[in-house]
């Protein structure tokens, strides 16, 4: 139990890193780069470096989780907990920076002239497969006893995303740039 414990302390470290990174990746990926700044970046920090003290620490408050237990019923060794206040006011924080992320990112996807329809569909797939695995596990449904479903969800849609964007260098060229080159096109497009 102490070492599941302290390896899910550890990889809280990256969880809470998650939802900043989406947000900041989405406002850069939208051309909304006015709001990339320092100041933006420390606020987007506070939340993650907070949680990660409360999770390392969560032995002497129980903030995060109320007790933690080794399933006894399953297979394999999996934990179990009883989630605290602190790890709730963290999935709603998470759920509303991935939720803005979203909506920066699928209009300009959206509407983006230079996008090809394979692109199109792995960005929005990687935008909503989080969403529908989030969804699903709130649900009480879990279609793989045992596996995080919204982790794997995360995963796929890393891949989605590196399908769409990676091989086409797609992350050099904005999608805002089309609306600003359209803009200042003084011929007629057809």
């Amino acid at each position: 139990l102490v070492a599941k414990l302290w390896w899910t302390q550890l990889s809280y470290i990256g969880v809470v890193l998650v939802p900043p990174a989406w947000l900041w990746f989405s406002l850069h990926y939208a051309g909304r780069t006015r709001w990339l700044t320092s100041l933006t970046a420390g606020l987007l920090a506070l939340e993650p470096l907070a949680m990660t003290a409360l999770v390392l620490t969560t032995g002497s408050h129980h903030l995060v989780w109320t007790s933690a237990a080794i399933d006894p019923g399953g297979s394999a060794a999996l934990l179990t907990f009883e989630f605290g206040p602190a790890l709730w006011a963290h999935v709603a924080f998470s759920y509303l920076l991935l939720l803005t992320g979203a909506v920066v990112l699928v209009p300009p996807v959206v509407r983006s002239l230079h996008l090809h329809l394979y692109q199109k569909a792995s960005i929005l797939l990687g935008v909503l497969l989080p969403w529908i695995a989030g969804a699903l596990q709130v649900a009480g449904f879990e279609p793989l006893a045992g596996l995080n479903a919204l982790l794997l969800a995360l995963v796929l849609s890393g891949l989605a995303f590196a399908w769409g964007l990676l091989p086409s260098r797609l992350l050099e060229v904005m999608p805002s740039t089309d609306g600003a080159i359209i803009e200042r096109m003084s011929d007629g497009v057809i």
